[in-house]
């Protein structure tokens, strides 16, 4: 029986793991195979590439990285495994054959790949869908990708590992949670550091034992080089949620500003992580948004502003007590939840209370929540002359309803024209 019926009657294509790994037999006649395989297949910008590799049995003849859509990789590939067969089997399966039985496989994973990528489906309108539901109400939606941003020094982190806590032990003493595991990804401090600082989360919860957050601590890694540890580890955990600390420490690219980096952030996370929350720090002169490109703005579902503030300490005072405003910027899919705050108290050593607070417990943090947005929609309609109320919101993440009120009741704009059923308002000149 010559290769090439044999290939055409007996050699097996699979697609195991939901399109993470494509499989191909070939029998050699001495009763074992030649096995090809391909993992990590993912387009980029040059082309299909992924880790192919040859092997007899159990042995690997050869593999490598590569853009497999090149017949000059493909070759080079087949040629170094053709050369580690005896010679009874290089002459029962020539070098060409082999180039010939790889091109094939590579034909077909890209045929599969592409399928199981992109499906076509239609909804029906009749079937019985799931709400909304939320991990950790109003900040984490299960399904979405959350971004939280703030200047260096904000506590951020502290807060998303009060959050993992949370979710992994179902404590709901500081947002209402349902119960989930949780990954925390630490690419900005050492395993020790971290260990510290949930002992101390533990301690301000009033919880004992174990915490059930797993970690992935890894500084200096990029977070492209983790994505499969966490795609993995979402796939043994359902319905867990990522956090990622932070987005500045992903190395995405040259720089955060370029839309590729805001892209890749993105598409990287949504392909690891169902849910997530990830941190990602302001610029100097713009605390409203995430520093770097739009993308980070355009891709996330659930924008959230963090704020702090250190109030000056009285005579005798032992503690520290800081406060920290949440203040959502964008909502897919919900409606905008008013400001929220916490307290944490600091002691000499270290982190000693978690609290819930009020507005009126930090009346310059809340000031500064409120002046944030009024002075985020003055600035952008004053630059802009006139706008419509839901292109405002839009545009800037608010809610529509709340646009609207400023622009009718708060004294500073007025109707500037009508086009059809649109409104444009623009800001009152100052007397």
């Amino acid at each position: 029986m010559t290769l090439a019926t044999s290939a055409a009657t007996q050699n097996s294509f699979a697609i195991k793991d939901g399109g993470e790994l494509f499989i191909e037999s070939h029998p050699f006649q001495d009763g074992t195979t030649l096995t090809l395989s391909a993992q990590n297949v993912r387009t980029e910008r040059t082309g299909l590439h992924g880790r192919i590799a040859l092997l007899r049995g159990e042995v690997a003849l050869a593999y490598d990285t590569f853009n497999i859509t090149r017949s000059e990789d493909r070759n080079r590939l087949g040629k170094t495994a053709y050369a580690k067969l005896s010679p009874e089997l290089q002459a029962f399966m020539p070098v060409n054959t082999i180039q010939h039985v790889l091109d094939v496989f590579c034909l077909r994973v890209e045929r599969a790949h592409e399928s199981e990528r992109f499906q076509i489906v239609e909804h029906d309108p009749d079937a019985d869908l799931p709400p909304l539901t939320f991990p950790l109400a109003p900040y984490i939606l299960d399904g979405a990708g959350t971004i939280a941003f703030a200047p260096p020094g904000s506590l951020k982190s502290y807060v998303t590992q009060a959050m993992a806590v949370s979710l992994a032990t179902g404590h709901s003493g500081l947002w209402q949670v349902e119960k989930r595991p949780a990954l925390y990804i630490n690419l900005e401090r050492s395993a020790n550091s971290m260990a510290l600082r949930e002992r101390g989360i533990l301690r301000a919860m009033g919880l004992a034992g174990r915490s059930g957050v797993s970690y992935l601590h890894k500084r200096g890694v990029s977070l492209r080089a983790l994505s499969r540890k966490v795609r993995d580890w979402n796939r043994e955990h359902e319905g867990g949620v990522t956090f990622l600390d932070s987005v500045s420490r992903a190395q995405l690219g040259d720089t955060l500003n370029s839309d590729e980096a805001g892209n890749a952030f993105i598409d990287i996370m949504n392909w690891c992580a169902p849910t997530w929350w990830g941190i990602g720090h302001t610029s100097r002169d713009n605390a409203d948004h995430v520093f770097g490109s739009q993308m980070f703005d355009a891709g996330q579902d659930i924008g959230i502003k963090m704020s702090s503030e250190r109030p000056d300490p009285k005579d005798g005072e032992t503690t520290e007590r800081r406060g920290v405003a949440l203040e959502v910027t964008k909502a897919n899919d919900m409606r905008f939840p008013p400001p929220s705050y916490l307290a944490f108290t600091f002691g000499a050593y270290g982190l000693t209370g978690i609290s819930k607070a009020r507005s009126t417990d930090f009346p310059g943090l809340a000031a500064g929540v409120k002046q944030s947005r009024t002075t985020k929609l003055f600035e952008y309609v004053q630059r802009l002359g006139s706008v419509t109320g839901s292109d405002a919101a839009l545009e800037l993440g608010l809610d529509r309803g709340w646009v609207s009120s400023v622009f009718t009741k708060s004294g500073s704009y007025f109707l500037a024209k009508r086009e059809g059923h649109k409104l444009f308002y623009a800001v009152k000149e100052q007397v």
